[in-house]
């Protein structure tokens, strides 16, 4: 018996600590093109009462010297990427994606790629938790990601 309530203690410890437990805070990021979808993504998620942070709005996410990135870095819990054919062979996944992605690591915040299209997505995020998010509303999307 006392090895069963240790047990389900240290899963209820594992859960308090998780990003899952704080309020959500999302990082959106997204090619420019998309840009329509993704500020629409966040207003979905801000009716459903999330923190949102727009990668148009605010600084790079790399750029952790500016004080608004920072202050929105220490406050995200999940990253999110929009793919799309838009961003195969772009500068931005050249310079950015990668960065990010070392970002997500070391902060421990969860990264999902919220895929628009049928693009194939690089190694480099090929394992990440995915939305296939093809013929989706904002709506769906947001409710699929909270």
């Amino acid at each position: 018996m006392a090895e069963l309530l240790v047990a389900d203690a240290e899963r209820n410890s594992a859960r308090a600590s998780s990003p899952i437990a704080l309020p959500l805070s999302f990082l959106l990021s997204g090619r420019s093109v998309n840009k329509q979808l993704v500020v629409r993504m966040g207003e979905a998620l801000r009716f459903f009462g999330k923190q949102v942070w727009l990668d148009a709005e605010y600084p790079a996410p790399i750029d952790s010297s500016l004080p608004q990135a920072s202050r929105g870095l220490e406050q995200i819990t999940h990253f999110i990427l929009f793919w799309s054919r838009a961003c195969l062979g772009a500068p931005w996944v050249e310079r950015e994606l990668p960065s990010a992605v070392s970002m997500a690591v070391e902060r421990q915040v969860p990264m999902i790629a919220v895929r628009l299209d049928m693009a194939p997505v690089p190694k480099i995020i090929a394992d990440l938790f995915r939305i296939e998010a093809l013929g989706m509303s904002p709506q769906e999307i947001a409710a699929n990601l909270i």
